[in-house]
């Protein structure tokens, strides 16, 4: 290539199919020399046999939009176009200080064969357990990100205790803030990432010239839960915290944290493939087929049907083929439960979810940590299904309840985090009920926070949590008064009162300080009502039966059982 000469274009020679072979990068230092100005960064490609055990790293990142700006690279001196974020995670690894050999999929898979992309993509389990190290990209840093480092490794040393913690949480406000936004970056929202970073071995994050290694970042977050978990998520830690909903953030909902909880409970029960991705449906992904390819290495391992990764099926074909799949294997119509008309950017069958339409999942469908459904009217029955020749009409028969009679009005939130709408939602949805039936009460508390009856479950604690909430509307909205609910929230705060006064050496203030501590643990049940409550409706059957409904329900609309 001559000093003046544009270099060609890169071309892929093909796998070797009888090994199980994939392409490594070595990402070459800076030369002395400049390089063309066309490509400032020079890496070299090889193929090598996983089965052999070489030494490598693999990149775990966010791809970005397929609109988003691309830049060339050289890759054995040929030219080769990669998208933004992609290039300056190479401009940062080449500055390490030995040359790394990583594994990157945007480059080690030939994107343009979907042969190869359908023969590679079930590698990536692999590729990422054998790595030596997998290196999280969360791209250009800022100075929150610093921030965020910097506490990460002054809190994150083997030696800190919760003692030590605590006495300094108080000085780390902006700290703690930072902490929250880095683990609210997009990245952690990947579905691929739950197979790239659960299988590692070794995980370093990156973010501009910062790094941390993992092991330090999970020690933080754990360090964080358990002072929460000792009592103090209302004191010390929420006190340098602009709200509980950070805090949550912080204490372990999000990050590696979140990824760690997932593995140890996945591997303890046998999840099903459609129980793995309502677990995950509030993940996203460039392409809308990872929604259910991206979970594929993992699901797979314990779900009773396999999928099949084939990038020559379009959105709309994986999708229902799934649907139908996972109701001929399941037996149930569980899957329906997401099927939202509301929600279909690929013209799907009414019956059909849409999996790139980015939900959060709702617990009452299924808890995270502790699978189960709450709910099944059907009981052990089995549904009668059949399907059109085309695949497309899916009839099955039911038993008619009734209709929805009286509807409630749309929350109008965002996501579950939008607490101020949620308790407007409450106000409305009370004031359809018949206010003087006490009965009615306790059955408009179990309906609005999906819970059955059971012993954890008591008339007086659910009365106190209605209570609560007046409260809180009143805080909100001082002209919107709910008075029979009032005298729950009193009989709240003497009960409180009541036992704090059989604790004998208790000052006064000591006890309204515990009284406040138990009205804030109360008012957890605002967040518990937000996610329930968020993107659903409540109804009064044609029969006196209440219900949430799905934001575009409709009244006359019948209610059935399977």
């Amino acid at each position: 290539m001559g000093i003046n000469s544009t270099p060609e274009v890169f071309k892929y020679q093909p796998l070797d199919p009888d090994r199980n072979q994939i392409r490594l990068l070595r990402i070459l230092k800076s030369s002395p020399v400049p390089p063309p100005a066309i490509a400032s960064i020079r890496c070299e490609i090889f193929h090598i046999n996983l089965d052999e055990f070489p030494i490598y790293n693999a990149l775990s990142y966010t791809w970005g939009s397929p609109t988003s700006p691309k830049t060339s690279i050289l890759l054995d001196d040929k030219l080769f176009l990669v998208r933004e974020n992609l290039w300056m995670a190479l401009k940062r690894l080449e500055s390490a200080a030995e040359e790394m050999v990583i594994w990157i999929d945007a480059i080690c898979i030939n994107q343009e064969s979907i042969p190869e992309r359908n023969s590679q993509v079930p590698k990536m389990t692999q590729i990422y357990r054998q790595a030596h190290q997998v290196v999280s990209w969360l791209g250009v840093g800022n100075r929150a990100s610093a921030l965020a480092f910097k506490f990460v490794e002054e809190f994150g040393r083997p030696d800190v205790t919760q003692e030590w913690a605590l006495e300094r949480l108080g000085s780390q406000r902006l700290q703690l803030q930072a902490l929250s936004q880095l683990f609210q970056h997009e990245y952690w929202n990947r579905m691929w990432v739950l197979q790239e970073l659960t299988v590692a071995k070794s995980i370093i994050i990156y973010c501009g010239t910062d790094s941390i290694n993992g092991e330090t970042v999970i020690r933080v977050q754990r360090l964080l839960i358990n002072i929460r978990g000792s009592g103090l998520t209302y004191g010390t830690l929420l006190a340098a915290m602009d709200n509980d909903m950070i805090a949550m953030d912080i204490v372990g909902d999000q990050g590696l944290a979140k990824l760690q909880d997932w593995t140890q409970s996945a591997a303890k029960k046998n999840l099903s493939f459609l129980e793995c991705l309502l677990l995950h449906s509030d993940r996203a992904a460039t392409d809308a087929r990872d929604m259910i390819y991206g979970l594929a290495n993992i699901a797979n391992e314990k779900s009773k049907y396999k999928v099949a990764v084939d990038y020559a099926l379009s959105t709309p074909q994986l999708y229902t083929d799934f649907a139908r799949t996972e109701i001929e294997a399941s037996e149930t119509l569980l899957i329906l439960t997401r099927a939202r008309l509301t929600h279909n950017t690929h013209s799907l069958p009414s019956w059909v979810p849409d999996w790139s339409a980015i939900e959060q999942s709702h617990a009452f469908l299924l808890d995270a940590r502790q699978p189960q459904f709450y709910f099944k009217a059907g009981g052990s029955s089995k549904p009668e299904v059949t399907f059109s020749s085309a695949g497309l009409v899916m009839t099955t028969k039911a038993i008619v309840l009734g209709s929805i009679k009286t509807l409630g009005k749309p929350t109008n939130m965002t996501s579950d985090k939008d607490l101020d709408k949620s308790a407007l939602a409450f106000w409305n949805w009370w004031s359809l009920i018949d206010s003087s039936d006490p009965q009615q009460h306790e059955t408009f508390a179990h309906t609005i926070l999906a819970r059955k009856p059971d012993n954890t479950n008591q008339p007086s604690r659910l009365l106190h949590i209605l209570g609560m909430f007046s409260d809180y509307v009143k805080e909100l909205y001082p002209d919107k008064v709910i008075e029979p609910l009032e005298q729950y929230w009193q009989a709240f705060i003497e009960s409180s009162m009541n036992r704090r006064g059989g604790l004998l050496g208790r000052s006064y203030d000591m006890k309204i300080k515990e009284l406040e501590r138990d009205k804030q643990i109360i008012r957890s049940w605002r967040r518990i009502f937000a996610a329930y409550c968020w993107d659903r409706r409540f109804f009064i059957s044609s029969s006196g039966r209440m219900g949430l409904a799905p934001d575009a329900a409709e009244e006359g609309d019948v209610i059935c059982i399977p």
